[in-house]
């Protein structure tokens, strides 16, 4: 997720270096080829010789999908793994992605992006789904995190898990921006929305023909943050 984002807004003009682990592998290779070629710093990607570069694989039915993932040398990064990428790069944002996929940075986040936020480092969120369900240490990240990009379905169940009632998306959305952060939802169909305080502004889809929707909502963070980082509303 975070590579697909880092290479939307690597084509988008911004200057973007993705912090990751990969493998001693042909996967890892190959990724960071793509990653290059697209414009992505690679130079805070490492590679792991004891564990194979993660991988996933997308069963795409018309209704429905399901994401089966190898975590592989990905778990590996941790969140002092970020913290010292954004200080030797002098970021201006921080965008962290799979936080159900790494466990290792998720344990340490809420202390990092503390940090961050102090120093004047901007920082958003996309959890992606949480193949437990659980959904639990988002609640500890949120007073510190600048933009919050769920989709409808993930906006909901972390709404819960924060302890607010079941809801519609809308509402979830303002629950979860109770916390702190604006909180920017991928809304499918319908397109998406934005709640910033008390403030909902909702934007219209694009006509396309849909034939695939894996990484439409990574790419969505990408134009987001593109056009956020540079000031507009």
């Amino acid at each position: 997720s975070a590579g697909i984002c880092a290479s939307g807004l690597a084509r988008l003009g911004v200057d973007v270096t993705l912090c990751a682990r990969v493998g001693d592998d042909l996967f890892g290779r190959e990724t960071l080829r793509l990653l290059q070629a697209n414009g992505v710093d690679t130079d805070e990607v490492a590679v792991v010789d004891a564990a194979a570069t993660g991988l996933s694989v997308i069963l795409s039915a018309p209704e429905d999908r399901a994401i089966l993932t190898l975590g592989g040398a990905m778990a590996e990064l941790t969140a002092e793994d970020v913290a010292a990428a954004a200080e030797r790069t002098g970021a201006r944002h921080v965008h962290v992605a799979s936080f159900f996929l790494l466990p290792r940075m998720a344990s340490g986040l809420p202390e990092v992006l503390r940090a961050l936020r102090e120093r004047g480092v901007s920082t958003s969120l996309d959890t992606n789904w949480d193949p437990a369900e659980q959904w639990a240490g988002v609640a500890e990240c949120l007073p510190h995190v600048d933009v919050l990009l769920p989709n409808a379905a993930e906006a909901i169940a972390l709404a819960g898990a924060c302890g607010s009632p079941a809801s519609a998306a809308e509402s979830a959305a303002r629950a979860l921006a109770a916390h702190g952060p604006i909180v920017v939802v991928k809304d499918g169909a319908a397109g998406g929305f934005a709640v910033d305080g008390s403030d909902l502004v909702r934007a219209a889809p694009p006509a396309v023909d849909v034939v695939d929707t894996t990484g439409a909502g990574d790419s969505f963070d990408a134009g987001f943050l593109a056009a956020w980082t540079t000031g507009l509303p």
